[in-house]
């Protein structure tokens, strides 16, 4: 009966990390607003402050996330994805921006010149 015990309280243990047992997790909320100027990421995650989120571009990829710890006592650092996904190409990477107003996270993605499409006639050598 101890050894079913133990196995019962390791199993608890690890389903504790992060997850409701251990307090529960917010859902967060990403809408998308577009615009003739661009798109416009919202993000919502409640009992979060969205200023204290952490917003990178990596390999073409939009990052949003919240750095969190396990537990008051581990110093491992578990970050928590809220939004990862590609740019689009018609997107100008290099003036994206992020404004928090009040609970809410926008990022601006303004279009770039290759929003209209783009076209070259290209000729055949011989």
């Amino acid at each position: 009966m101890r050894r079913t015990n133990d196995f019962i309280t390791a199993l608890a243990l690890s389903g504790d990390i992060m997850n409701t047992l251990g307090g529960g997790m917010s859902e967060p909320r990403v809408a998308f607003e577009s615009s003739d100027v661009g798109q416009m990421l919202r993000i919502e995650v409640p009992g979060v402050d969205v200023s204290k989120l952490n917003i990178e571009i990596n390999y073409n990829r939009l990052t949003v996330f919240q750095g969190a710890s396990q537990s008051p006592e581990v110093t491992i650092p578990v970050p928590r994805i809220i939004f990862d996904k590609p740019i689009p190409y018609f997107i100008d990477v290099d003036k994206i921006s992020a404004m928090a107003e009040g609970k809410v996270l926008f990022i601006s993605l303004p279009y770039n010149e290759r929003a209209n499409g783009y076209h070259r006639k290209i000729g055949i050598k011989t």
